[in-house]
């Protein structure tokens, strides 16, 4: 936004802000980019805030002074050596617990200062743990599929599920979808695990035609990575061939954020996945910034509205968000594309999904996501 020049210089001079507040035998150096690292001899948390705080004001003035309208904001991630016996071969460790206090921060509005702690140690902790057991599960099968049913609104027929997954280990301890799916995206994991997804959802259809019940499209969920590959398409039919269940059986559900990175790629993929008869949803649309071009521009098979939609009713965004809702769905018929509204958990959210012509609706007000067993003697075995 400045130039490299004046960006370059900022940081020359906050440098020199830093340089000011050091005392004896303390230090500075330029860790990355835009990252500093301070070395202070002193444990005492509250002189640590108070220096800080003095530092990052200092530096958050500097622009101002250079008669620049830019607002500076700074994050100070903090660890602390707890027994008083600093030595070099710690400051690996403690960069690495900096960090980890750093990444709880950053929201962007103000100055911020994290201190390394306890609660910061155990996540980082279950971090590990899950990475370093994430191969095993996989291998013996510890990730079980849940499914959430989708409720046709105007038949009250089920119209099919989505799969959720669950990390359960051999000792009953459950393990949910956000404390390791980020994980695994940042690690390039959900690759496996999405394909392993799709397998147990061709197994769960070969098992329903196989006892003859009435077969529901089951929703997976496809993460950037996998949904890039090369061979995506070709590996899909290679797992649906293996069961021999029909693609169309499948709906492949791509986060809204996903499809304004590369939107002539996302259709060519698309177009691969719908002519070789997969279905393709977009998932979450409204959390994000999606345009309404952007996804007009996409030959979709289903849009599912985020659950944020249906939380305003009952709030004094509830006749603009009821106007807005019936507006995309509308749109949404007008291309001839399925509607979902996710977070259904009124009756009054259902009769207003009735009233604009929702097709499907998905919420606790029907299930909560329950294991494939249940879903099984619950919707198809009474049916």
């Amino acid at each position: 936004m400045l130039g490299r020049a004046t960006a370059d210089q900022l940081l020359c001079d906050a440098t020199v802000q830093m340089r000011i507040s050091l005392q004896m035998n303390e230090c500075i150096c330029r860790y990355k980019s835009d990252e500093f690292c301070l070395l202070f001899r002193t444990a005492d948390t509250q002189v640590i805030s108070q220096r800080l705080e003095e530092i990052m004001n200092a530096v958050s003035d500097l622009p101002a002074k250079a008669h620049i309208n830019y607002t500076l904001h700074l994050y100070c991630g903090v660890a602390i050596c707890q027994d008083g016996k600093f030595s070099t071969s710690q400051i690996g460790i403690m960069l690495n617990q900096a960090e980890q206090a750093l990444k709880t921060v950053k929201s962007g509005y103000d100055n911020e200062i994290a201190f390394y702690n306890h609660a910061i140690h155990q996540e980082e902790s279950l971090q590990r743990q899950l990475e370093n057991g994430m191969e095993e599960a996989i291998t013996q099968k510890q990730f079980k599929v849940y499914l959430q049913p989708k409720k046709n609104l105007a038949t009250g027929e089920i119209f099919g599920a989505e799969t959720l997954v669950r990390w359960v280990r051999p000792d009953g301890t459950m393990i949910f979808p956000d404390q390791f799916i980020p994980l695994f995206e940042s690690n390039g994991f959900c690759v496996k695990m999405d394909l392993y997804m799709v397998e147990q959802a061709c197994l769960l259809q070969r098992r329903w035609m196989d006892l003859g019940y009435k077969s529901f499209p089951i929703s997976v969920n496809q993460s950037k990575l996998l949904f890039c590959q090369q061979d995506y398409v070709e590996t899909l039919c290679d797992i649906t061939a293996k069961y021999n269940v029909p693609n169309e059986s499948l709906i492949l559900e791509i986060l809204e954020g996903l499809m304004i990175t590369d939107i002539p790629a996302f259709n060519q993929t698309i177009q691969k996945l719908r002519a070789a008869g997969f279905q393709v949803s977009m998932d979450d649309f409204g959390s994000g910034y999606t345009s309404l071009n952007t996804f007009t521009s996409m030959d979709l098979d289903e849009l599912k509205l985020d659950r944020t939609f249906l939380q305003a009713i009952g709030t004094a965004q509830k006749t603009k968000q009821k106007t807005m809702m019936g507006n995309l769905i509308a749109t949404a018929k007008s291309f001839g594309i399925r509607t979902v509204a996710e977070g259904v958990e009124t009756l009054e959210q259902e009769e207003f999904l009735k009233s604009i012509c929702c097709d499907l609706g998905q919420g606790y007000l029907y299930s909560k996501p329950i294991p494939a067993a249940e879903f099984e003697k619950k919707y198809l075995k009474n049916s």
